[in-house]
C-alpha cells in the first residue's frame, strides 16, 4: 500500500508523494478548471487531469469530502 492511501466511501484515494498530493487538492478544491483552448492540439498524446481521476473524485457531491480527506493525509508526518 501507498503511504498517502485512505479509503473514501469505499472507493481507494491514493497520491504518490505530498506534491502529488497537493496538486489533487488544489484542482479539487477549485472553482475552475479550464484548459487552454489549445492544449488537446499542442500536447496531442498527453490528457488533462480531468481525463484521468476517476468521476467520483469529480463529482460535486464528493469533492468537499474528498478534499477534507486529502488534507487530513497532507498533515500526516512521513
Amino acid at each position: 500500500p501507498l503511504y498517502f492511501q485512505a479509503n473514501y466511501r469505499g472507493k481507494i484515494i491514493w497520491a504518490l508523494n505530498r506534491e502529488h498530493l497537493q496538486y489533487l487538492i488544489d484542482y479539487l478544491d477549485a472553482d475552475i478548471r479550464t484548459l487552454p483552448p489549445d492544449f488537446y492540439e499542442t500536447f496531442k498524446t498527453m490528457r488533462s487531469q480531468s481525463d484521468i481521476l476517476p468521476t467520483f473524485m469529480k463529482t460535486a457531491k464528493n469533492r468537499e469530502g474528498i478534499v477534507k480527506l486529502l488534507t487530513k493525509l497532507l498533515s500526516k508526518n512521513p
